[in-house]
């Protein structure tokens, strides 16, 4: 019978103190989420915009966003928005995934540019603050890279 209330209390307190171990995750506040955003607008180089206003070289029907997918090496047509602020001034902006390995920046059915972004891991115990950057246009490094969400990026063009 000893043997038994010893064992007894035993669990007990071992489950009281299970219990205070690790983290309360519900009650700790991890902020906002960092959305996998991207936007630009497309410039000449002189700072006008290319797209909207009576100098506008570009119909948004011929911007286009195509990302290759990593696990096979198809490029596909991505979703695309955009956001007029002004008659001069248009930005156009998409999502980011880890299912793709580059993005492309087509115009007039030309690819003009390559976006590549990575993928930062930030976690804590509760807390998941991991995000994308873009680190490389075409060739060139960005330094440092540009973390998201990321808004009128100008591409000179």
């Amino acid at each position: 019978m000893k043997n038994k209330l010893i064992l007894f209390s035993s669990i007990v307190v071992f489950s009281f103190v299970g219990m205070r171990c690790g983290t309360d995750c519900a009650r700790t506040d991890c902020g906002a989420a960092i959305l996998p955003a991207f936007s630009f607008r497309l410039t000449g180089s002189t700072g006008n915009d290319l797209v909207g206003g009576k100098n506008k070289v570009y119909d948004t029907a011929n911007i286009k966003i195509m990302a290759k997918r990593a696990s096979s090496g198809n490029v596909e047509n991505i979703r695309r928005s955009f956001m007029i602020i002004a008659d001069t001034n248009y930005i156009t902006g998409f999502s980011v995934t880890k299912d793709f390995s580059v993005y492309y920046l087509s115009l007039n059915n030309t690819i003009t540019d390559s976006l590549f972004f990575s993928y930062n891991t930030r976690q804590t115990e509760c807390c998941d603050k991991s995000f994308f950057s873009l680190n490389k246009i075409n060739k060139a490094d960005l330094t440092p890279p540009l973390s998201l969400p990321q808004n009128s990026y100008p591409f000179v063009k």
